[in-house]
């Protein structure tokens, strides 16, 4: 399950470590970008049809909710990357050489590889190929559907279809890369003549994947090739495809000084040390700022939580996730930020995307059918999840951090929480042992969430350095790291540290309001989403029912009773919705807030949230307050690609002694600016 925050802190990790700027001459140098969230690609407008089945919502899309699917257009071409005379590429297309349906058998020549739990293979070549201006002699051939070169890709870098929001990051963090289609892919022999062959040729290299299946469509063939050529031109080609969805291209990584993502159906020219990629997706997504517009002109704005599912399935960063409007809580570990206007509600604090009701069991109680959610013990346990997302897992202490990602790690003893790590049982010798887990929220969660007061947490534990794990693999077939599922019955020793809601308090501050004063009572108003064609099912509304009449009872049960979960939708007239900005509307970027903090001597942390609804950002634009100064464009494609909503921490340095402040703004691809905001440097006034 992900947490996808709309205004967070930094999350992406394994971004590129910096960020080159356009202008050179500048004696400005902004690098690191740390982070931003994506939430969509098109400008909302709440027009959607919304009516009341009982207490749930029935929103049928006017074309603003749903947006369509962008399938991979490339079977039976061949797409060519040519070096340009000062760097970069450029893409020629044109229809492969080879018939598609004789391709397969052309192609299974070389060596076969044989991958051991999806990890990369060394390819050692008789000449070098080039690559971004670099020779290499050492490729090393992905599962994914892709070669990397000069080093291997990190765990961390591969392609889920369960997360497929995290293609871009996943491919462009580790070495230069080509990708013929970043993708869930599933090489083997099972069917016969199927598998990854590479051939090591006088002219070119070839990595051939023949007859390999994707997860989506499952078992379906897919046969394509890349071919690094030894005087620098890549080919694509593309044979008979079943999967119409990933990532494809050629990346620098994380030295990338830009990232372009378009359409390779139109041709494409990059500029020295340029990214071009493009991304296919063969599912409509959801624009959750839409849906969020059209329910609340509907619904009296009086809910916290905003449930959304839907009869298909549809894209995101995982197929649940949560998405926060407004947190105005302090020593939660979050910013302060509320964004009701752009959502269309003043009380809304989050949002759920459930996504397809055929995830779900018909009992609300019973596991979840959809396999990324195997080891969660209910629909309401993972929706129970995504709620507590409001306000956990940030917290930490001045010692270490006790998660990531928005969870608790799997070393910490969190009493067995529905947001992460597990209960654990200390026996002999160092040994640690896991039990419940996903039980219901710990006290520390309670605390954050204002339901329980500092006196009454319990100190806790987390382990460091563990090893010795038995089972050596988790039950998703990976090794055991703090990121790991929670999972009762796993053995292992490590170095106890004791945790103390004071060492919290220490790290992340007083937890403001405080016990008495926070709410503890909330509601969540329920919502499904149909195409505009589309009648609702009434098994459908039945099923989403049984989920709301069931989850306010298992949120008291979670919370051990210290707060509640209204259900039912809110009647009496609907409130006037905030006013949508025009602008922002017509897609202009806007800066909702710009903050400069000290990192040390000459270096500063500038944070930046902002909204774009058309979601092309490109650059921030950062002016020095010193006569004849040039403003740098510091690019921010790769991260902020299709972002209505983020946060993203630029590192700044090295600025002149007379510098006492800076303007910033943000441009979009189309040329529009944001407005200015000036901020003073900390320390030069």
């Amino acid at each position: 399950m992900v947490n996808r925050r709309a205004i967070g802190p930094p999350r992406l990790a394994g971004m590129r470590p910096g960020v080159r700027s356009r202008v050179a001459r500048s004696a400005l140098l902004a690098c690191l970008l740390l982070a931003t969230v994506a939430l969509g690609a098109e400008p909302a407008r709440a027009a959607a049809r919304v009516e009341r089945a009982g207490d749930v919502l029935v929103v049928h899309d006017d074309g603003s909710i749903l947006t369509p699917p962008d399938p991979l257009p490339l079977a039976g071409s061949r797409l060519r990357f040519v070096p340009a005379m000062r760097g970069g590429y450029a893409t020629q297309l044109a229809p492969m050489s080879t018939p598609p349906t004789r391709a397969a058998a052309a192609w299974r020549t070389g060596r076969w590889l044989s991958f051991d739990g999806g990890s990369s293979v060394a390819i050692d070549l008789a000449a070098p190929v080039p690559l971004f201006g670099s020779l290499h002699r050492r490729i090393f051939v992905h599962p994914g559907g892709a070669i990397f070169a000069g080093a291997p890709p990190s765990d961390q870098q591969r392609p889920r279809a369960a997360a497929s929001g995290d293609l871009l990051r996943s491919l462009a963090s580790g070495p230069p890369a080509v990708a013929a289609l970043w993708n869930e892919l599933r090489p083997s022999r099972a069917a016969e003549g199927a598998g990854v062959w590479v051939e090591d040729r006088e002219d070119a290299v070839a990595v051939s994947w023949v007859g390999v299946p994707s997860v989506r469509p499952a078992g379906e063939p897919n046969t394509f090739r890349i071919v690094l050529h030894r005087d620098g031109r890549i080919d694509l080609e593309y044979a008979e495809m079943a999967t119409s969805w990933g990532l494809v291209g050629v990346t620098p990584g994380r030295e990338a000084v830009s990232t372009s993502v378009s359409d390779f159906s139109i041709q494409q020219r990059g500029r020295a040390g340029e990214a071009l990629l493009a991304w296919y997706r063969d599912l409509p997504g959801l624009d959750e700022v839409a849906l969020s517009r059209a329910a609340f002109a509907s619904v009296p704005d009086r809910v916290q939580f905003l449930a959304a599912f839907t009869d298909r399935e549809v894209d995101g960063p995982s197929p649940v996730h949560g998405i926060a409007v407004k947190n105005l809580d302090r020593g939660l570990g979050l910013p302060l930020f509320d964004h009701g206007t752009v959502f269309g509600a003043h009380n809304l604090e989050h949002v759920v995307v459930m996504n397809d009701l055929g995830f779900w069991d018909d009992d609300p109680s019973r596991p979840p059918r959809h396999p990324f959610y195997d080891y969660a013990p209910s629909t309401l346990a993972v929706l129970a999840h995504e709620v507590g997302h409001r306000w956990l897992a940030e917290a930490t202490t001045p010692e270490g951090p006790l998660g990531g990602d928005g969870h608790w790690s799997f070393f910490l003893d969190s009493g067995g929480s529905l947001v992460g790590g597990n209960r654990l049982l200390p026996g002999e010798d160092g040994v640690f042992t896991t039990g419940a887990a996903l039980g219901g929220f710990g006290p520390l969660d309670l605390y954050l969430m204002g339901l329980l007061p500092p006196e009454r947490v319990p100190p806790t534990r987390i382990v460091e350095d563990a090893s010795g794990f038995e089972p050596a693999l988790s039950a998703s077939g990976r090794p055991f790291d703090a990121s790991s599922r929670p999972e009762a019955g796993v053995s292992f020793r490590g170095r106890e540290r004791k945790v103390t809601v004071d060492d919290v308090v220490r790290a992340t501050g007083e937890r403001l309001p405080r016990f008495g004063e926070a709410p503890r009572s909330f509601r969540t108003a329920f919502a499904i989403v149909v195409p505009a064609d589309a009648e609702v099912d009434p098994a459908d509304v039945a099923k989403v029912e049984r989920i709301r009449h069931a989850f306010g009872v298992f949120f008291h049960a979670a919370t051990d009773g210290t707060a509640r979960m209204g259900t039912s939708l809110p009647l009496g007239e609907t409130t006037t919705p905030p006013v949508q900005d025009p602008s922002l509307a017509a897609g202009e970027p806007q800066l909702l807030a710009a903050e400069i903090r000290p990192r040390g001597p000459s270096r500063w942390a500038l944070k930046i949230e902002f909204a774009d609804l058309g979601a092309d950002l490109v650059s921030v634009e950062l002016l020095p307050d010193t006569p004849g100064a040039l403003p740098t464009a510091v690019e921010v494609t790769a991260a902020a690609y299709g972002a209505r909503l983020g946060a993203m921490t630029l590192s700044v340095r090295d600025l002149p002694e007379d510098v006492r402040s800076l303007r910033v703004s943000l441009v979009d691809r189309r040329g529009l600016r944001s407005h200015v905001a000036t901020r003073r440097l900390p320390g030069r006034d």
